[in-house]
């Protein structure tokens, strides 16, 4: 068992303030017993990591959400993440698209869903004897669109990484340091992130798109990250790094491939998005 003393915490923050450091240690140890919100990305995983070093293992508990758009690649590497670090997991079904503010993606579907889905959690952990739930949103989450923060903040959810100044690029440094296998992984939304608002969430259409990026990781095993986009119409729209573009350009087998695996699925018009990818695409 880790000592809650946060040893490996100590000195991980050269640039940032040692009182920040101190504050955030101590805020963690006070809790006595931490519930994390875990979704098996570099935020969370440094969450819950440090978690485990300011109250031990046997105080900190590691709670996920399985739902229709989560893929199943990224509950395997979730799974995987907790057992490395030996915290508890609990897994906690929801039904998303059985709520109709969600299922029918308007522009604040990311609000409703967050609600619905951290009220599940906080029940979960509170079950348990945690009382207090913990969420991986970083000081750089705070500058963009993030309609799900309302509802963090509705139900009371603290982001503590982002309330004490964490970035990004400190959260991948911790996780780097720590040998996080996700050091390293680029951010993977769930997949109603790839519809465009608008167009109802099915478990179909879901499942399609689920299909469609692993038959692009086998095709192509992209080094960066990329998105299967969903348009009206039955368009579908591929983002990739200009260096993964470039490799599916020079391959008329990979096209091919690629092409009747989306009509396969059901969409009609397949195209390559000719600009590089980029994150939160629909929310600009």
């Amino acid at each position: 068992m880790t000592s809650p003393q946060g040893t490996l915490l100590a000195g991980f923050f050269d640039e940032w303030n040692p009182m920040q450091q101190k504050e955030f240690l101590d805020y963690l140890r006070n809790l006595g017993k931490i519930a994390v919100a875990f979704s098996g990305g570099v935020d969370s995983s440094v969450l819950l990591r440090a978690a485990v070093e300011a109250v031990g293992r046997e105080h900190t508990l590691a709670i996920s959400v399985y739902l229709a758009a989560v893929p199943q690649r990224e509950r395997d590497f979730l799974e995987r993440e907790a057992h490395a670090m030996n915290v508890t997991l609990v897994a906690v079904p929801f039904a998303m698209l059985d709520d109709p503010e969600i299922s029918r993606n308007d522009l604040l579907r990311c609000y409703y869903c967050k609600r619905q889905l951290f009220s599940v959690m906080l029940e979960a952990s509170r079950r348990r004897g945690f009382p207090h739930l913990l969420e991986g949103s970083n000081a750089d989450d705070l500058k963009v669109y993030r309609p799900g923060r309302k509802a963090l903040e509705e139900l009371g959810i603290p982001s503590p990484m982002a309330q004490f100044g964490l970035t990004k690029a400190d959260v991948r440094r911790l996780a780097s340091q720590w040998n996080l296998a996700s050091a390293e992984k680029p951010s993977v939304p769930c997949l109603a992130t790839r519809v465009a608002y608008g167009i109802p969430l099915t478990p179909q259409l879901l499942a399609h798109l689920e299909a469609a990026e692993e038959s692009l990781h086998n095709l192509l095993s992209p080094q960066d990250n990329f998105r299967v986009r969903v348009h009206e119409g039955e368009l579908v729209r591929l983002e990739l790094s200009e260096t993964d573009r470039q490799t599916f350009l020079s391959r008329p087998d990979l096209q091919q491939k690629w092409t009747e695996t989306m009509k396969t699925l059901g969409f009609r018009f397949v195209t390559l998005d000719l600009e590089d990818f980029q994150s939160g695409r629909f929310d600009q």
